[in-house]
């Protein structure tokens, strides 16, 4: 009976891992150019609370193996109230304070009215080796926008934060060398 029942229990638990994984290629894709290579992290979503904000963000390497290689952030904000531009945007560490990147100014892409809520998308860039900072932070993420009116919104790792960008660090980390 004791080994039926360590079989029974050993194949639960294989049955519990297999399907709590989860393949990189939720989180990171890859596509492989002529002269490079370009990844691209699937969108993450955070909520502000005040001013209630949702902040949807996605990078995109475009890796030659140059120093110079940048990432373009394309980021949305989801809000009742059209927000028109951001000053800046800054990664930090949520415990110490510490700034990682400021992206000063993102460009506003477009700005329209859904059903609910109004949708602003702006672009800007960090350099490679900052994504890759702002990756290892993991829960100690944390983003904050500037607005020209002088307010702002905080933006703190969620779960989805923290599994994604475990993945795409240690692949990108791997990978960038």
């Amino acid at each position: 009976m004791p080994i039926r029942s360590f079989t029974l229990l050993l194949g639960l638990l294989l049955l519990v891992a297999t399907a709590t994984a989860q393949k990189s290629s939720n989180y990171l894709k890859r596509l492989e150019q002529t002269d490079r290579v370009l990844y691209f992290a699937t969108p993450v979503a955070f909520k502000a609370k005040n001013p209630k904000v949702v902040f949807e963000a996605d990078f995109t390497l475009n890796y030659s193996g140059q120093d110079s290689d940048r990432v373009v952030l394309h980021f949305s904000l989801l809000s009742k109230e059209p927000l028109k531009a951001v000053d800046s945007l800054v990664f930090s560490d949520a415990s110490s304070g510490e700034t990682v990147v400021r992206c000063a100014e993102p460009g506003q892409m477009f700005l329209e009215r859904g059903k609910k809520n109004w949708h602003t998308r702006f672009e800007t860039q960090l350099s490679q080796e900052a994504y890759l900072e702002v990756l290892a932070l993991g829960d100690r993420f944390q983003a904050e926008l500037f607005y020209p009116e002088g307010r702002k919104s905080r933006f703190t790792a969620n779960k989805d934060w923290r599994r994604s960008s475990e993945i795409v660090y240690l692949i990108l980390s791997n990978e960038l060398r």
